[in-house]
């Protein structure tokens, strides 16, 4: 199937749903390592905030986040 996430609860019960993006959030602290393994992994995998290198303010992540948002 084409488009859909799967995931195992807990419980080791299997999930999946449909789905048109997927968002990860990874935590407040950069890890380019754990964001680049992405890569590859879908179509478009697009970074932003601190896992693109630069570290910033939160005024910049949202605004970064607009933008690739805007995209999807």
């Amino acid at each position: 199937m084409e488009n859909v996430l799967s995931a195992t609860d807990a419980k080791g019960v299997e999930n999946s749903i449909q789905v048109d993006s997927i968002v990860i959030y990874s935590g407040l602290k950069p890890m380019m390592d754990e964001a680049e393994k992405f890569i590859g992994s879908a179509d478009e995998v697009r970074l932003l905030g601190d896992c693109t290198g630069q570290n910033g303010t939160i005024q910049k992540t949202i605004s970064s986040a607009f933008f690739v948002a805007s995209r999807v």
